[in-house]
């Protein structure tokens, strides 16, 4: 009986991803101002403030809006809106929310309640994160709260190159200690979160880190 409602309730998700994503697809084409199927949330601010200057970044140059941290009421009340179906376009796809955009998500002041109430709504949580930020607490509360994926980025591979590129605020040497002491904590509880991809962007400024990387 079990094993028949458990099959009966992935039948029933896989045909409500499918017709949402129909009916998006479906309301994108014909260009209707109101989608007929309920959007997919991709990104969550939860706080602008950041303390890198990052020459790519738009908040650096362009961004004219005062500072501050959503309230964590508020922040429930979105993901109350939301269910986990719309957040993925194949029924292969865990759904998830991604905790950023103009800000640094490490120093939302209720970023692990933020993490908490995502998991609680069947959502992954993913963030970008610059690793100099991190504060021995936060690197244990990373590794507490099961973040599922991080997306650390760093510039170059020593301090002059970081700082050129993302401010005096972004240390290289210091997010890089800060990712090995979260790599080894990881691994010495046996966690297999979060998830780190690996990948190198490379800019004129990184040019000449390459062979060391």
């Amino acid at each position: 009986m079990a094993r028949r409602a458990g099959a009966l309730v992935k039948d029933a998700r896989s045909r409500e991803i499918v017709l949402n994503n129909l009916l998006r697809e479906f309301s994108y084409t014909y260009r209707l101002l109101k989608s007929l199927g309920p959007p997919r949330i991709f990104q969550l601010e939860t706080t602008n403030y950041c303390p890198y200057t990052c020459n790519m970044c738009p908040r650096t140059h362009a961004m004219t809006r005062e500072l501050g941290h959503m309230d964590i009421g508020l922040f429930r009340a979105i993901l109350d809106q939301v269910k986990p179906t719309w957040q993925v376009e194949d029924v292969t796809e865990e759904p998830y929310i991604a905790l950023w955009h103009f800000g640094e998500p490490m120093v939302y002041k209720h970023f692990g309640e933020a993490v908490s109430y995502s998991h609680s709504r069947g959502l992954r949580v993913i963030i970008s994160t610059n690793p100099s930020v991190w504060t021995e607490r936060r690197i244990d509360e990373i590794l507490e709260l099961g973040v599922d994926e991080m997306y650390v980025m760093m510039d170059g591979m020593d301090d002059s190159t970081s700082m050129a590129i993302r401010g005096p605020a972004a240390s290289f040497v210091r997010g890089e200690a800060n990712v090995h002491k979260l790599l080894e904590r990881k691994a010495k509880l046996g966690l297999t979160r979060p998830l780190i991809p690996h990948e190198y962007g490379q800019t004129t400024a990184e040019c000449s880190s390459m062979e060391s990387f």
